[in-house]
């Protein structure tokens, strides 16, 4: 077992590895950002931290591993604020589809509705049901009796599922109108929709529990159709680029307005380590 540190202790630490603490706050910026966190972060700069060689890279300064974790900040406040629309436009759209093919019952806690090679399809059934229960929504309420929501409707429920729950309807509800007509109504090939949703979900939590995206690989990788990869710039296909790709394009339909491509872009060539590690994560 590790011995706690003090702040003073950790500073020590890192100076012994060779990082220069060029900021006169060093102390106070590990105070308000975890060491765990930072380290995270410092493996880039790091000789072989998978060989267990911790030392810095020669002249590694405090400022320019910061700066790195306050652009991906930047970063992760965008992909948030789209991942927000979108996630919103789809559980709307799906209400929609939804309630015009099954009605007003609950058909999403019915486990007929789904395929039988449904993934831990009890589980799912069970967090929508505790999703309702804790619900304070007193639409929730109305539609429910004693503890049992067999009567809410989707475009009620639409408003308390997680956005995970809500990706799994799209991929495994044996009925799969809704998750079609939901596909064309943003113009996206049925071919790779779900994934792409479900990608979008799992990104989405990443970036509201302010998780790292540089030098990360998503655990669920987002399907990009040949047509819309972009021919002069080189990614990697496991890793965050590729939902950059998709949000561009579903940014696109539902706001059209909004500069947030290019405000994206801007910010990946603003900082070129930044850059790198999204569309190479984890090459040196």
């Amino acid at each position: 077992m590790k011995p706690f540190k003090q702040i003073s202790e950790l500073v020590a630490l890192l100076e012994g590895r060779g990082l220069l603490l060029d900021r006169p706050d060093g102390a106070a910026f590990l105070h308000d950002f975890n060491y765990y966190r930072f380290t995270g972060y410092s493996r880039q700069f790091q000789r072989n931290p998978k060989n267990g060689q911790n030392e810095y890279q020669s002249g590694t300064k405090l400022t320019e591993i910061s700066s790195v974790i306050e652009v991906d900040a930047e970063l992760r406040r965008l992909l948030g604020e789209a991942l927000t629309f979108v996630e919103l436009s789809v559980r709307a759209r799906f209400a929609h589809e939804a309630g015009q093919v099954f009605g007003g019952h609950g058909f999403y806690l019915d486990p007929s509705s789904y395929f039988d090679f449904t993934p831990d399809l009890d589980r799912l059934l069970a967090t929508m049901r505790n999703d309702l229960a804790r619900s304070k929504s007193p639409t929730v309420a109305r539609y429910a009796h004693e503890d049992r929501y067999d009567n809410v409707p989707i475009w009620v429920a639409v408003e308390v599922l997680s956005f995970g729950a809500i990706a799994k309807m799209l991929m495994y509800l044996a009925n799969d109108v809704p998750a079609r007509e939901v596909a064309a109504s943003y113009s996206m090939a049925w071919e790779g929709f779900q994934s792409t949703i479900h990608a979008f979900s799992v990104l989405r939590n990443q970036c509201a529990h302010h998780g790292q995206i540089w030098h990360r690989k998503p655990s669920i990788q987002t399907p990009v159709p040949r047509k819309l990869r972009p021919r002069d710039v080189k990614y990697d296909h496991q890793g965050t680029y590729p939902a950059i790709i998709m949000l561009k394009r579903y940014m696109a339909e539902i706001r059209p307005g909004r500069m947030w491509a290019a405000e994206v872009d801007t910010l990946l060539e603003s900082n070129h380590l930044l850059r790198n590690g999204i569309l190479e994560p984890f090459a040196k």
